[in-house]
């Protein structure tokens, strides 16, 4: 069951066949994209996109430190105003094909 689901949205079902070996999935929620620096920026989907780019050969856990050191960095001195709530699971593969 969703969790946070707005009747008056329509959403499509989809699935995916599986992950290959190194396949990263980050599922996090919108506190930390939304989160904003000393400057009211916004840290954005652009820059997680980057930080996996970066970090992507890493383990899970050095991909989540990753992310929430430079969301940390970002926000500087300023509050945190929402929820961070972040999990990344790295497919290490089946050992087939």
């Amino acid at each position: 069951m969703a969790l946070g689901v707005d009747g008056a949205c329509s959403y499509l079902s989809g699935e995916r066949s599986g992950l290959r070996s190194g396949d990263v999935l980050l599922i996090g929620t919108d506190g930390i994209w939304e989160t904003h620096s000393v400057n009211s920026e916004t840290f954005g989907k652009e820059r997680i996109g980057r930080i996996l780019m970066r970090h992507h050969r890493q383990s899970a856990e050095g991909i989540l430190q990753a992310v929430l050191k430079a969301l940390e960095d970002f926000r500087g001195a300023a509050q945190q105003e929402d929820d961070v709530t972040l999990l990344v699971l790295k497919s290490m593969g089946t050992g087939q094909g």
